[in-house]
């Protein structure tokens, strides 16, 4: 197939990786796919975050200037939702459109034939969408959140609050409106803008390329080491809020309640370091931060298993297939379980500390009993879908 479709820009506000954090693991999953679509030949990577490591450092603009560029911008955030004015929210449809950046894209496209489609990586792209409609480019939506309602709670926050999320809903569906298709990495996302009469569909995440490979190391690794008894880490950034939150719990339970008899629980991850107060221990907790890959995959080797504790939120977790493939059980909320196809090695837990404190006694004693199988798991991956080569090819 490849070479047959014709050329695809990819625009993303992440930096595609095999090491990283899993927003940059789904980005990396999106661009290996279409590379095995379409040839790496056909498909153009406009990555914000290398764009803005590669350029020059601008010269500083005069005062005048940097003012009325703050200007427009506020009054364009304000306009597209009024009640912000009531409560200032995270979300903008024009959020990650620097100028310069705008000014690149509209020079590949110019440089360029004209392409098959754009994909982009977030609603925050929307000037995107106009230029597109101008030159008759499809543009095709591969999100990985509904950013407006991922930001805070919609619901039970203050009526002002409450008021402007659904103001910024109703802004990221008309940009959705606007696009020719719509790939969802949650089923929860396909199924509720669908539901709306916007057809979208389902885009799961499944680990490819050099990270399916790594996880095929661990899981050969764990194949033949004996893993420690009572040893979990539990692995997310904690800049993001929802993964923050969930984590602060299971650390809050643990330091009121102390863990359970013979369990050990190694936390990792950006920001993690920050979970527990300045001079604050517990016993058998660690509150790592960021670890270095090397060190993370020994610990997945050595580990009895993984744990996921996420109450709310949007998107899906890409630790959940990636565990499946590595070979390393999982104890997880039951919302996470409501985004995806369950893989095997999953177990689900209730969203209080005695049942996470009785699962994790349970695993000590019989932890091997739900590690998933290689064929288990290969199963599960060939039932996945991936939409983007029959979409491709029905433009």
């Amino acid at each position: 197939m490849s070479g047959e479709l014709g050329r695809v820009i990819f625009i993303t506000q992440f930096s595609p990786s095999p090491i990283g954090h899993g927003g940059q693991h789904r980005t990396y999953q999106i661009i290996h796919d279409l590379h095995t679509t379409l040839g790496t030949d056909c498909v153009q990577v406009l990555s914000l975050p290398h764009w803005s490591a590669s350029r020059p450092i601008p010269p500083t603009p005069p005062l005048l200037r940097r003012i009325l560029r703050s200007l427009k911008y506020r009054l364009g955030y304000y306009a597209e939702n009024p009640l912000r004015l009531w409560f200032k929210t995270g979300y903008f449809s024009n959020g990650w459109m620097h100028p310069d950046f705008l000014r690149l894209y509209q020079q590949t496209l110019r440089e360029h034939d004209k392409p098959l489609a754009v994909l982009i990586e977030h609603t925050g792209f929307a000037s995107i969408l106009e230029i597109n409609a101008e030159r008759g480019i499809p543009t095709i939506a591969c999100i990985q959140n509904l950013e407006s309602l991922d930001y805070g709670r919609a619901v039970d926050g203050a009526r002002k609050e409450t008021a402007a999320r659904v103001g910024d809903l109703a802004v990221e569906l008309n940009v959705l409106s606007r696009c020719h298709e719509r790939l969802f990495i949650s089923k929860v996302e396909a199924g509720m803008v669908g539901g709306l009469g916007l057809h979208s569909a389902y885009y799961p995440y499944v680990p490819v390329g050099e990270i399916r490979s790594n996880l095929q190391r661990v899981r050969e690794a764990r194949g033949a080491t004996a893993q420690e008894a009572g040893l979990f880490l539990m692995l997310g950034s904690a800049g993001h809020h929802t993964t923050a939150e969930a984590f602060a719990w299971l650390v809050e339970q643990a330091q009121r309640h102390g863990l359970p008899a013979g369990v050990r629980i190694i936390v990792g991850g950006s920001g993690t370091d920050k979970l527990l107060p300045a001079g604050a221990t517990v016993p058998r907790l660690e509150c790592r931060g960021r670890l270095p890959q090397d060190e993370l995959d020994q610990l997945l080797v050595k580990c009895q298993g993984v744990l996921v504790p996420q109450f709310r939120g949007f998107g899906a977790l890409t630790r959940l297939s990636e565990m499946a493939c590595g070979g390393v059980p999982v104890l997880v909320s039951r919302h996470p379980t409501l985004a995806l196809d369950v893989p095997p090695g999953v177990q689900m837990v209730e969203d209080n500390w005695e049942a996470w404190s009785t699962a994790m006694s349970e695993f000590v004693c019989d932890g091997h009993s739900i590690a998933p199988q290689w064929d288990a798991y290969l199963a599960w991956e060939q039932t996945q879908p991936n939409p983007i080569t029959n979409l491709l090819g029905g433009i």
